[in-house]
């Protein structure tokens, strides 16, 4: 009998081939035996729905402090901006860092009813607005962007002859 052809892969067949296999790898909740199948599996999936969802609340919020930590590494002056402190699932950046009195730039993340809340609250903003996860990403970015900003014209200025 005459074999087939071994026919070498394309990219897309092998990258295709790598997603499928990286979605069966996400962890599942398993059904129970015995219990109606259309009804256990609508509960099952809209627990793997919000697991996944509370999921990428908390890996945003790891990824803002991972940022942070590169940062005050670089400068050793943004802990005066960003104190460590206990707040849960969220970041305080000060306005000022020798001034605690103008207030906090407030990041949060809430799981709350089921379903992840990311808020943001301005230095002199006393309410928080809810906004998309993309948003306070963004947010986060930018205000940390100036408070490194500061840091770098505070030292340019500290090196120029008067």
């Amino acid at each position: 009998m005459a074999q087939k052809p071994v026919i070498p892969k394309s990219r897309k067949t092998v990258e295709r081939a790598k997603k499928q296999a990286a979605k069966g790898s996400v962890k599942e909740v398993k059904k129970a035996v015995g219990a109606r199948g259309s009804t256990l599996g609508n509960i099952d999936s809209l627990v793997n729905k919000h697991l996944a969802s509370f999921r990428n609340a908390e890996k945003t919020l790891a990824e803002a402090k991972a940022l942070v930590q590169t940062y005050r590494e670089k400068y050793p002056q943004l802990a005066d901006y960003i104190p460590e402190g206990a707040v849960e699932r969220g970041i305080h950046i000060r306005e000022n860092a020798t001034n605690e009195s103008e207030g906090l730039h407030k990041f949060h993340i809430r799981i709350r009813s089921g379903e992840q809340r990311y808020e943001v609250a301005g230095a002199e903003q006393h309410d928080y607005q809810q906004v998309n996860a993309a948003t306070w990403t963004q947010r986060f970015k930018e205000q940390l962007a100036i408070s490194i900003a500061k840091i770098v014209f505070a030292r340019e200025a500290a090196q120029v002859p008067k």
